[in-house]
């Protein structure tokens, strides 16, 4: 919804490109008039700006969106996470898909190889 609601301010967003500061504080602004609220939570990041260790929505690699937030207030973010893939397999082959190799990350897969 976030990026749709920039776009109908005139604000494009271009599929898997971060929202900006200037978009922050502008969907803040509309959050507020819209539900005259200012804390809220964007969800669904595209996949492909998160780091590899984020989930993606449904653990597939083919899936566009990912399982991260970001808690905004008042236009300003103020926290992020996200539900990170504890899968061996699965985080070898999201590292392959971002041409990371998995041997630099030995150390991190090594707790995931019991799972």
């Amino acid at each position: 919804m976030s990026k749709f609601f920039l776009e109908e301010k005139g604000k494009k967003i271009p599929w898997g490109v971060d929202i900006d500061t200037e978009g922050e504080k502008m969907l803040g602004s509309i959050i507020k008039e819209k539900f005259d609220c200012e804390i809220y939570f964007i969800t669904k990041y595209p996949l492909k700006i998160k780091p590899f260790y984020t989930a993606p929505e449904n653990f597939d690699l083919n899936d566009k969106y990912s399982r991260s937030f970001d808690l905004e207030y008042r236009g300003v973010e103020i926290s992020s996470g996200g539900q990170m893939i504890h899968k061996h397999s699965l985080l070898v082959d999201r590292m392959k898909s971002m041409n990371i190799d998995p041997a630099n990350f030995k150390f991190y897969l090594e707790a995931f190889n019991r799972l």
